[in-house]
């Protein structure tokens, strides 16, 4: 089984997690450890993201599609070009994920290919539990839509698979055409975008500056939070200082 894992990468070399990571670099070590391929597409990036993805081509496969600039409004256009390189690389799967997260430990360490590999072949596509940790690398969200995210992640390539390339700031990681039935993954996909005052506050700048306001997703007025599974890190968990060192409520620190 060949797996080759498709992103879309712009300016991710810049916030530092408590793991003293970017995210990129975070990404990079992580797929490295699991996947044939890789097809990255870097939009625009000027901070040096491109250097860190390059330094890993030793490690697999690896095609880089690019735009000199960014442009974030096409990203569905951006995908549908991101397939056809997955198709290039002959992947039998692909796992579509953003530079801003990793599956947990246990993906490296085989898990998730024998996901994969265990899946009778009408299955087409798997889903993952989505943790988004909030503002430290102790605690996860579990309140309301955060609590329980499954989010189809994988999908076996086929040929006829197609993106929505009409311009959109959002569009699906996975191919709209995918069909059921679903398989349901018990690996955990570890969403970095909210690990500190800083990752927040680049986050909401960027869709700010794109003319979309995201206050409503960063409302915690009725945060509830959980404790995360020191296994989805492995050995070096935990580093970051809990949540202990975030004293304001991110609609405050936003105003």
């Amino acid at each position: 089984m060949k797996l080759v894992c498709m992103t879309q990468v712009y300016n991710q070399n810049t916030i530092v997690g408590p793991d003293g990571k970017t995210n990129i670099v975070r990404f990079m070590e992580s797929i490295s450890q699991y996947c044939d391929g890789l097809v990255i597409f870097d939009d625009g990036s000027t901070d040096g993201s491109r250097d860190v993805i390059t330094s890993f081509s030793g490690d697999f496969e690896l095609e880089i599609p690019s735009n000199s600039i960014n442009a974030p409004e096409y990203e569905g256009y951006h995908r549908a070009r991101s397939l056809q390189h997955c198709m290039r690389l002959e992947a039998d799967w692909v796992v579509a994920i953003d530079p801003d997260e990793v599956l947990e430990k246990k993906a490296e360490q085989g898990g998730l290919r024998a996901t994969l590999e265990s899946l009778s072949d009408d299955i087409s596509a798997v889903g993952f539990y989505k943790k988004e940790l909030w503002r430290s690398d102790r605690y996860v969200r579990v309140d309301g839509a955060w609590a329980h995210s499954l989010e189809v992640r994988a999908f076996r390539l086929t040929d006829t698979l197609c993106y929505d390339e009409r311009a959109s700031y959002r569009s699906e990681l996975i191919p709209y055409n995918v069909i059921p039935p679903y398989s349901k993954s018990t690996l955990g996909l570890l969403h970095y975008a909210y690990i500190n005052d800083a990752a927040i506050l680049e986050k909401y700048n960027r869709w700010l500056s794109l003319g979309l306001n995201i206050s409503d997703e960063l409302n915690d007025d009725d945060l509830r939070l959980s404790d995360v599974n020191p296994k989805w890190f492995g050995e070096n968990w935990p580093t970051g200082p809990g949540i202990g060192a975030c004293d304001m409520q991110v609609s405050r620190m936003l105003a």
